[in-house]
């Protein structure tokens, strides 16, 4: 915090208000930590247990779908604390109705993208196994 109350340079914004609120942003932290660390371990423990003939079997693929939940979950946190990168052209249209459309938008593209993504991981998880799911084909 600053002298004059305000979040520092980098900081996260103040948390909400509301015990749901509060709920959701920590849930959203946790999310964002465990995919960190899963996305740090998997390869260490598949590395340190080569020599013991232990390994993750697919430990690539679930590597590769931790770290895409990694940028969606980022992605999300980013878009909260409006630190999102954004299209420069947006910043010429000033304060007014073309803006908050836009801020709108981006903001209902960011929220439809976390279940888009579990949509796809389940796909993906149901092909993985052998099903004949259609979503498969």
């Amino acid at each position: 915090m600053t002298p004059e109350g305000g979040a520092a340079e980098g900081a996260l914004s103040a948390p909400p208000s509301s015990a749901a609120g509060r709920a959701l942003r920590r849930l959203e932290h946790g999310s964002l930590i465990f995919a960190l660390l899963a996305a740090a371990l998997l390869p260490l423990a598949d590395t340190l247990g080569r020599p013991f003939g232990i390994h993750v079997p697919a430990g690539a693929d679930y590597l590769q779908q931790v770290v895409l939940w990694l940028a969606f979950l980022g992605g999300l946190v980013a878009t909260r604390e409006r630190r999102h990168l954004s299209l420069s052209t947006a910043e010429l249209f000033g304060e007014g109705r073309v803006r908050r459309f836009g801020r709108v938008l981006a903001g209902a593209v960011s929220a439809s993208s976390s279940p888009t993504a579990r949509r796809a991981a389940r796909s993906w998880a149901a092909c993985r196994c052998g099903c004949s799911s259609s979503s498969c084909r």
